[in-house]
């Protein structure tokens, strides 16, 4: 279920200490990202969690989250295709055209088959609100894809983790290892 990984080596108790320090501070920037984009009480963000345990090489960071956590970073794209109808919310006549895809450069992609579409019942509660029929809601969703909202990828970044190194540098950390920012821009992530 976990999909963010990291491994930090070097040695002592004031070095796990201080990764566990760094660890709690970077828990709170990402859930902090997830509140700004609207998901404050998502069970995305009740997922977010980290371990920091002694290994032989040293100290061991892992940080954990859901996989859903990969596809609201990223975006998904939609299976796309030409609309066979005209939304009764659109004063424009828009059968025949395409579906505008939100996240086009995205690695992840909804299947064109139906088998492939995201359940209605994941926006049941968000159309209802609306007056919206959650199967339409869900059939967009399907064609269009899902937004990129970066929520993760805003925290992370080299400048983010530079101040985690130079800090365990400072206390003797002789190898640190920060691999989840090159892995989730390959997405190798795992």
């Amino acid at each position: 279920m976990a999909i963010g990984k990291s491994e930090i080596t070097g040695m002592g108790i004031v070095l796990q200490q201080a990764i566990e320090a760094w660890g709690t501070e970077f828990e709170k920037q990402l859930e902090h990202s997830l509140e700004m984009e609207g998901y404050g009480d998502s069970a995305l963000k009740k997922s977010i969690r980290f371990t920091v345990t002694q290994v032989q090489e040293g100290v061991r960071f892992q940080l954990y989250f859901s996989e859903y956590g990969n596809y609201l970073d990223e975006g998904v794209r939609g299976a796309g295709g030409a609309r066979k109808t005209t939304s009764k919310f659109r004063s424009t006549d828009n059968k025949g055209k395409m579906w505008k895809q939100k996240a086009p450069k995205s690695r992840f992609k909804f299947k064109n088959s139906l088998s492939g579409k995201p359940s209605a019942k994941h926006f049941k509660d968000w159309s209802r609100k609306r007056g919206l029929s959650e199967f339409a809601v869900s059939y967009a969703v399907w064609k269009q894809g899902i937004e990129p909202t970066h929520w993760f990828s805003k925290v992370v970044d080299e400048n983010y983790t530079e101040s985690l190194v130079e800090a365990l540098e400072s206390i003797g950390a002789r190898q640190v290892e920060l691999d989840f920012v090159n892995a989730l821009k390959k997405g190798t992530v795992q």
